[in-house]
């Protein structure tokens, strides 16, 4: 996941710089600088989904945990002994004793903030290299 997520920003990055490098290139390379930035652009946009889609699986199932955590919380209301109440006084006290965490290397936890960090990310270098480009 940590390889994904570099990859994505390295890549989106070095998409920009390409981009930036076909506007500022001569009339005969501009065909080919051209389409090399559409396919570069078509594989940023390819990872881009991949972490989007990653983003959102990961938040459905933490979405689901709290169901579950819930649906186990009513089973103990309604139940005042028996196996019902048994199984749902074990699950409640797994989910609050060790809850389920998606974290990379335990640098950041995969949720939805996720891809809004990157871009926050990919924004700032995207500046940075604008900034060293043409100033």
């Amino acid at each position: 996941m940590l390889l994904f997520c570099a990859f994505f920003v390295l890549w989106t990055l070095f998409t920009f710089e390409h981009g930036i490098l076909s506007l500022q290139s001569d009339e005969t390379d501009k065909k080919m600088f051209l389409l090399d930035f559409i396919n570069l652009m078509a594989l940023a946009i390819t990872y881009m989904l991949q972490l989007l889609w990653l983003s959102s699986g990961t938040e459905s199932f933490m979405r689901e945990v709290r169901k579950t955590k819930h649906i186990s919380v009513l089973m103990k209301c309604r139940y005042a002994d028996g196996p019902i109440r048994r199984t749902a006084k074990n699950m409640l006290k797994l989910i609050e004793e060790t809850p389920p965490d998606f974290s990379v290397y335990g640098m950041w936890s995969m949720d939805a903030q996720l891809i809004i960090d990157v871009f926050n990310l990919i924004t700032n270098f995207i500046l940075t290299i604008i900034q060293f480009t043409f100033l």
